[in-house]
Parts: C-alpha cells; structure tokens; sequence
C-alpha cells in the first residue's frame, strides 16, 4: 500500500492548561479573535466512542477552535485525569499536540497506518465528526489526527457553570 495524499494542514491541535486564558493571550499578542467553544463530555453524553488503544475512555475538556486561513487552532484543555489530552499536559507541558491533515481517501488513510505498525492510540466522535489520532511521534515528531464528516457547530448555548470540572 502506497502513502496517503495529504491535501492540507487543517488544524494544529494544542495542549494547554486553561483555554480563556490561552485565547486572551492569542487576542492580546497576535489579534486572533473570533474563537468558537465546544466542551466533550462523554460520561454525559456529549461526544460518542471515545476509545484510548481498545479501551472505552471517558473524556472532559474544553475546547476552543479559530480558523487562520484554511488552518484551524485547536485549544484543548483537559478537564479530567485520565485522557490522552491531560497525559500530554503532565508529562510535557503545554504545548503542540497533533497536527491535523486533510487526505482523499480516509478509509486509506486509516488502512495505510495500520500496515505500517502506527498504532491508533484515540478515536471518537464529537457531533457529526468521527476522529482518530495516530502515534507518529517517532517518525513525524508529532500524533497525527484523521477526521471524517461534518465540521463542528460551537456549543451556542453551553455556560461556564454547566461545564465546569
């Protein structure tokens, strides 16, 4: 099986400890405004199949995304212990997470790890969107996220105190 065809960088997922404060430093340091906010709460409902390796997981975060261009900012701060999200907080700070890549064939795309040894390490789905992030970190220097379907809506209705830890 020959290499997937990446078309784009879709979106830099980043790592960090408390979303307002990361989007107040991106508003006041490089003029990005405009951030949209979901939360994943998957012990209520809200994202589906989160699974870490073979095991169902439970996930809490915020979410904060802008669109520069045809690149997405994620933000993603963890509010729970256990996930991918807040492992990568304790054992590396904030900082890079994934990069997101738009591909032709994502069905291919998922085959083409797999026969290569890259192990999937988290899928799910948020909305109308399923997602699953790749450990390329020895070959690429970063995970690698495939997303297929609808892009997400921001939580319009969502407060703070609906959604806090």
């Amino acid at each position: 099986m020959g290499a997937v065809h990446v078309n784009a960088i879709l979106q830099i997922g980043i790592v960090i400890q408390n979303a307002d404060e990361a989007i107040r430093n991106y508003e006041n340091l490089l003029g990005i405004s405009g951030w949209n906010i979901n939360y994943v709460d998957t012990q209520n409902g809200v994202g589906r199949n989160f699974r870490h390796g073979n095991k169902d997981v439970a996930v809490k975060a915020k979410i904060a995304w802008v669109s520069i261009g045809n690149v997405e900012i994620e933000l993603i701060e963890p509010r729970d212990e256990t996930s991918i999200y807040a492992e990568y907080l304790r054992n590396n700070g904030p900082g890079v997470h994934h990069l997101m890549f738009g591909i032709d064939d994502h069905q291919k795309g998922v085959e083409c790890m797999r026969v290569n040894g890259v192990e999937s390490i988290v899928s799910g789905e948020l909305q109308a969107t399923k997602f699953q992030l790749f450990d390329t970190r020895s070959l690429l220097g970063t995970i690698t996220e495939f997303a297929e379907g609808d892009a997400l809506i921001p939580d319009k209705f969502a407060t703070e105190s609906e959604n806090t830890r």
